[in-house]
């Protein structure tokens, strides 16, 4: 008995959603963070001690490098790149309401893990533990850091999805430090503050399961 293409078609995207979560980002390469390299805080925001000052959204975007991760479990990589960041902030000295804040250019730090490596699904996965090294932010009348003292940890996940396709899913716990007055003193956030990488759109998920019907075919050939 033939399986039909629509039934092949439902078992690919059932084999897709569960490489690519809800979170994942759809890219030709498994290089990090390449072609879609977008982090952003879904929600939550974070206050620095008796200031007033809150913390409403961060979104890291467009890193200047990209790098191909590691597929032997325990290896490790450091990255060190320019990345594009937008904050948002209520209560800043001088301002009234929300103030949102853009940076072409902001020196960011990442160390990876190989935790895993295998096929679970039929597909290769890599798995890596991840930590935010450093993160520098300098705008208007404040400056942001990575906290020197609290791990800003993570992972990042690598899938292969069929049809050249990776599927990448990456997040941090982001603990930060904030200055008003040139990097004198620093204030530490109430708590981390979550990053993660943007949802696909839905067309994304069914060309990733176009693609794993093209290589049925193919095998089949």
């Amino acid at each position: 008995m033939k399986t039909s293409y629509l039934s092949i078609f439902a078992l690919v995207l059932t084999l897709a959603v569960g490489v690519a979560s809800a979170d994942s980002v759809l890219q030709t390469s498994n290089m990090v963070l390449g072609e879609a390299g977008y982090i952003r805080n879904p929600s939550g925001s974070v206050t620095y001690g008796e200031t007033g000052i809150t913390l409403t959204s961060i979104v890291i975007d467009n890193p200047s490098s990209q790098i191909a991760l590691p597929s032997t479990v325990d290896a490790v990589a450091d990255s060190f790149f320019d990345v594009f960041t937008e904050l948002t902030f209520v209560g800043l000295p001088g301002t009234s309401g929300p103030s949102t804040f853009t940076m072409l250019h902001s020196p960011s730090g990442v160390h990876y893990r190989n935790t895993y490596n295998g096929y679970p699904v039929g597909t290769p996965i890599m798995q890596y533990g991840t930590e935010m090294l450093s993160l520098d932010i300098s705008g208007g009348s404040f400056m942001l850091r990575e906290s020197p003292t609290l791990a800003s940890t993570g992972g990042t996940t690598i899938g292969g999805v069929g049809g050249g396709l990776y599927a990448i899913d990456s997040f941090f716990d982001i603990f930060t430090e904030l200055s008003t007055n040139g990097g004198v003193t620093w204030i530490p956030s109430s708590g981390g503050i979550w990053v993660d990488t943007i949802t696909p759109e839905p067309t994304s998920l069914i060309l990733m399961a176009m693609g794993g019907i093209a290589m049925v075919r193919r095998r089949r050939a």
